[in-house]
């Protein structure tokens, strides 16, 4: 359990805080500037943590340490997520949630993911079933991040790429789509025409009421008023 120790998630989390307010500190113009404050707290929130399961090992048990430390890792991992969304949606930069994506959110989602499945598969307690990363597919992250960082880079510099790239899809798509539209557009027509032929068929279905039922009626209608008035 020494070399194992579930403290490790917590030290990666405490770094991948301090690593973002590194980086909303240095591009505050994309991001609110109390950000990296906030960071930085959930850092030192992070060391209290650390210094409480050092101090208290005695009192902790091997499950509540773990799971203290990787909810922490989970949520360090959610602000980087929560980030790129903000990126690409609410400050709505494409190249600059594609760069960030390449540099800080593939990177570090895969190598956390990748501690946490050493940790499980390596320790004799039976957390949960949790799949074994290896060690080959960090070499296709990296590719993959390389090549999101270079896109993003030409997409801030030719921005018009992007636009030409989508006229020609939606040129592409455009007819497929279309037919897809007048098919629906179709099928709601030939609905709505069976509805009224349905419509039709019930009204010509339905039987007027004798005159005699008719004559009775009003004659029970008649009584009612005289006894009434009586």
């Amino acid at each position: 359990m020494v070399v194992h120790a579930p403290e490790l998630l917590l030290l990666i989390s405490i770094d991948v805080f301090l690593v973002l307010s590194l980086f909303t500190c240095l591009f505050d113009d994309y991001f609110p500037t109390s950000l990296p404050y906030l960071m930085q707290l959930i850092a030192l929130a992070g060391f209290g943590q650390l210094y409480l399961s050092k101090s208290f090992m005695s009192i902790f048990i091997g499950d509540g340490r773990f799971w203290s430390s990787f909810f922490f890792l989970m949520s360090s991992l959610a602000c980087v997520l929560a980030m790129n969304i903000y990126l690409f949606f609410v400050q709505k930069r494409l190249d600059g949630g594609i760069v960030y994506m390449g540099v800080v959110t593939l990177p570090v989602s895969y190598f956390a993911l990748f501690i946490v499945s050493v940790y499980l598969n390596e320790t004799p307690l039976p957390m949960f079933m949790f799949p074994t990363l290896t060690t080959s597919m960090g070499l296709s992250v990296l590719v993959m991040s390389t090549g999101l960082l270079c896109l993003g880079i030409v997409v801030s510099h030719r921005p018009q790429l992007i636009e030409r790239a989508t006229k020609r899809l939606l040129t592409h798509f455009k007819p497929f789509l279309s037919s897809i539209f007048s098919g629906y557009k179709k099928l709601a027509e030939r609905a709505l025409e069976e509805k009224a032929r349905w419509e039709r068929r019930r009204e010509e279905k339905k039987e007027p009421l004798p005159i005699d039922y008719l004559h009775d009626q009003a004659q029970a209608l008649e009584q009612i008023e005289v006894v009434s008035e009586e």
